[in-house]
């Protein structure tokens, strides 16, 4: 039986020991900051290739953005277009009361001079007007807009019902109205029975 003593001193194996152990921890941490650094590496060229594809899309949906632009300018320039015809049909009727007042003597007059207007009263209205349009891939729509449109409306006598359905129906062959609706005819208070009393609204065309 052989036995063998370690004459190495107690204080220089512990720092053998203590080498080992900090040699050991250290290509522990160094692998792991390798791992780390190999992740950071990966994800990194993730978001390189992220951030091509992007870039790739954005180049490819620039032509949409151009036409959406060019769509908007265009929409400005009927809109300004449209209000500039809303301006010059406005000055176009500027003349109006002159008209109607020919108009509405002639309706009134006539050959016995059955109908006499007491109130005249020309103010504007806003309508709602639908439109089918087709857009660019051939689907119909229809689109609703507002427009300003001027209204008349008139009270007045009449002699009786034949004289105010005549004024009516001259009012109507005139054709510069849209719509001419008898709104109300009643018996006029104090006056003969036969005598109505009446209001007619027209409205203008376009």
């Amino acid at each position: 039986m052989t036995t063998s003593i370690n004459l190495v001193p107690y204080s220089f194996r512990r720092r053998l020991l203590i080498r080992r152990r900090l040699r050991q921890w250290t290509v522990a941490w160094v692998l792991a900051a390798c791992g780390a650094g190999s992740v950071s590496l990966a994800e990194y060229g993730l978001v390189l290739t992220r951030q091509h594809r992007l870039s790739q899309l954005e180049q490819k949906c620039e032509p949409l953005r151009l036409q959406e632009r060019a769509s908007v300018k265009m929409q400005e320039e009927l809109d300004r277009l449209y209000d500039r015809e809303s301006l010059l049909a406005k000055l176009e009727r500027s003349d109006q009361p002159a008209q109607l007042i020919g108009i509405i003597g002639q309706a009134a007059t006539g050959e016995r001079r059955e109908v006499h207007i007491g109130n005249f009263e020309l103010v504007p209205i806003s309508q709602m007007v639908t439109e089918q349009k087709v857009d660019s891939n051939g689907q119909t729509r229809s689109i609703s807009r507002e427009i300003v449109r001027m209204q008349l409306q008139l009270d007045g006598l009449g002699l009786d019902d034949l004289a105010v359905a005549g004024f009516v129906a001259q009012l109507r062959e005139a054709g510069v109205f849209q719509s001419v609706n008898l709104r109300s005819s009643v018996d006029a208070r104090g006056l003969s029975p036969d005598v109505r009393q009446f209001q007619v609204v027209c409205v203008y065309e376009e």
